[in-house]
């Protein structure tokens, strides 16, 4: 049996480690497979694996020296387990981890995996450090000749190769894997939670509450929509841990005349029966790789309002055939009272254009889970089976 090493930064409730452990929970009876975290979290994408992944360091805080230190000692220490372990392949899902990954497999001659979730070129608040460990990856990538490279999108892999001149035939495209029976089993739980108990319209968004997924914007929108319309707005996620930015958000719901219509329910393991009870479905994001989370809300047969963000939504929405597409947002911190933005504005007439409009609801509906079923899980599976054969 070959074996393999996940690896990631952490094993969190984000989108790539949630489609890591999908993977590892489907193939660890062909595989021995082993997930490696570079730093500890608490917040496991799942709680059935958390007690079998290895952890290399707690996180790291203080300055870039310090940071770079601190990864020098992860990579040396993420090299021994490679030489003591001896996996034939390590694949990492992340951009720190990928820095971390070639190196030590160029040490070890153990085949890397680079496995692009996200925009590579994208980094919240012009993090120097950040911008630098997402695209060092891929110039690594380019000038060391990897050779296996996975993008979850058509889009990343043009990005990788128009941007960073990476050699296409080094790249595969293997879509994120959705157990979409289970989706649209568990999307028919009750709902006991009172907020969802009115007839108004509900409008949901799903994803960690993090800067790159832009819940200011919504807010705004929200506050304005609200003024023309009784409307709630509910946002499933994770909170994140930058302090700074959940302060400025808490700022922007304090000074929210309809406060009361906003629902923050932190992770929960079910959103979907969420999804399915709501009107109309937003994604806000500055910047996404595949949107996994629309595929979800597609297949809960929620209509799509989602902003054209570089790469992800316009792939899976197919041009808007499936779903409507706004202007790309921009990461200006505004307060509630400032005036919207043209891309806020175009956001908040596509929400009530679809909020308004039952037979368009329907017709998304219907739509929307028959393009969910294309990204049944068995289809991703059975190509990653099939590229870890090929390079074992």
């Amino acid at each position: 049996m070959s074996k393999m090493f996940f690896l990631s930064t952490t094993f969190n409730k984000g989108g790539a480690s949630h489609c890591a452990i999908e993977i590892y929970n489907e193939l660890k009876d062909r595989y021995e497979i082993s997930l490696v975290n570079l730093f500890s979290d608490s917040n496991f994408a799942s709680s059935d694996v958390s007690d079998d992944v290895i952890t290399l360091s707690s996180k790291i805080h203080g300055s870039m020296i310090r940071k770079v230190c601190h990864y020098f000692i992860i990579l040396l220490r993420y090299v021994s387990l490679l030489h003591s372990k001896s996996p034939q392949i390590s694949m990492s899902i992340n951009s720190p981890s990928h820095v971390v990954n070639i190196l030590a497999c160029k040490i070890t001659s153990v085949k890397p995996v680079i496995a692009v979730h996200d925009m590579p070129t994208y980094v919240s608040n012009k993090n120097i450090f950040g911008k630098i460990m997402k695209e060092l990856p891929m110039y690594m990538c380019r000038y060391l000749g990897i050779k296996n490279i996975i993008t979850v999108s058509q889009g990343l892999k043009d990005v990788l190769v128009d941007t960073y001149n990476i050699d296409p035939s080094n790249i595969s495209v293997i879509y994120n894997p959705l157990d979409i029976t289970k989706i649209a089993q568990i999307s028919c739980d009750e709902i006991k939670d009172a907020f969802f108990q009115v007839d108004v319209p509900i409008i949901i968004s799903v994803g960690n509450v993090i800067p790159v997924k832009g819940h200011w914007h919504l807010l705004r929108i929200f506050e304005r929509v609200r003024e023309i319309m009784p409307c709630k707005l509910v946002i499933c996620g994770h909170i994140g841990l930058d302090t700074q930015y959940y302060e400025y958000l808490q700022t922007l719901v304090n000074d929210m005349k309809y406060k009361e219509d906003l629902y923050f329910t932190g992770w929960v393991s079910n959103p979907y029966k969420y999804i399915a009870k709501s009107t109309v479905f937003v994604l806000s994001s500055l910047s996404e790789g595949f949107s996994y989370v629309i595929i979800e809300a597609m297949m809960c047969g929620c209509p799509i309002v989602s902003v054209d963000c570089n790469v992800g939504p316009r792939e899976l929405l197919e041009n808007g055939k499936y779903g409507f597409l706004s202007k790309p947002l921009d990461e200006v911190y505004y307060s509630l009272n400032d005036s919207l933005t043209d891309a806020e504005i175009d956001m908040m007439e596509k929400m009530i254009l679809m909020i308004t409009n039952p037979e368009m609801i329907v017709e998304y509906s219907q739509n929307g889970r028959l393009k969910a079923a294309e990204f049944d899980n068995k289809i991703s599976f059975k190509k990653y089976g099939e590229y870890f054969s090929n390079i074992s």
